[in-house]
This record gives C-alpha cells, sequence and structure tokens, in this order.
C-alpha cells in the first residue's frame, strides 16, 4: 500500500511539472501572439497611410488613383498602372485583357495592342 502511495505522489509530482511547463509554454505563446498582433496592426496602419497618401499625391496632380476599368486603386504590388499610347491610364492586367477581346482603347476606341502597353513607375 505505501508502494502505491509513493508511485501515486510520484505520478502528482510529474503531472504538476507538466502542467508547470504547459502553462510557461502558453505564457510565451500568448505573447508572442500579442506581438505578431501588433506587428500586423502597424503594417495595415502603415499600408493605409501610404494608400492614402498615394491617391492625395496623385489627385493633386490632376491624375486618377483608380483603374478605368475595375475601378480599383493602383498599387505597386499586384494592380500596376500602366498606359497606353493615347495616354489613357489603367491596371496592366486588365488593360491586357481588354486588349485580348477589342483590341482599342476602353476609353477613347483607338486601336491598340498589348506592345502598346507601358508600365507607370
Amino acid at each position: 500500500m505505501a508502494s502505491n502511495l509513493k508511485t501515486k505522489d510520484k505520478t502528482i509530482a510529474d503531472l504538476q511539472k507538466e502542467l508547470q511547463q504547459l502553462k510557461k509554454r502558453n505564457d510565451k505563446l500568448v505573447s508572442e501572439n500579442t506581438d505578431l498582433m501588433k506587428i500586423k496592426s502597424d503594417y495595415e496602419n502603415m499600408s493605409e497611410m501610404f494608400g492614402q497618401f498615394s491617391v492625395q499625391f496623385m489627385e493633386s496632380r490632376g491624375l486618377s488613383p483608380t483603374c478605368k476599368i475595375c475601378h480599383e486603386i493602383y498599387d505597386t504590388n499586384l494592380h500596376f498602372q500602366a498606359t497606353l499610347k493615347c495616354g489613357h491610364t489603367f491596371g496592366e492586367n486588365c488593360i491586357r485583357d481588354s486588349l485580348q477581346s477589342n483590341g482599342r482603347c476602353p476609353v477613347c476606341n483607338k486601336r491598340a495592342n498589348a506592345s502598346d502597353i507601358n508600365r507607370v513607375y
């Protein structure tokens, strides 16, 4: 009987030790998650500020900050601004798709093809 009690005490002690280790690990993960959420929030705030600056900058120079086909704001990651020889601007992928369908500028209807597309940097 005393042997069983020693075994149970040892098992309880082992479980308590494991519980403490798990609590420490959980605290560390919670802290890491908090740090990552702060980084994400900072990134989103900076992205929003940059986007607002870009729109304001373009509008102050009489430029359209949005694609005339899909009406999305241009960016430097996925929706590059591109122009045709006629001077009209669009999202690069939008104008490529449009030219494949009809071979004309969607604004002025002048003939155009993919080689007329120039990315605006």
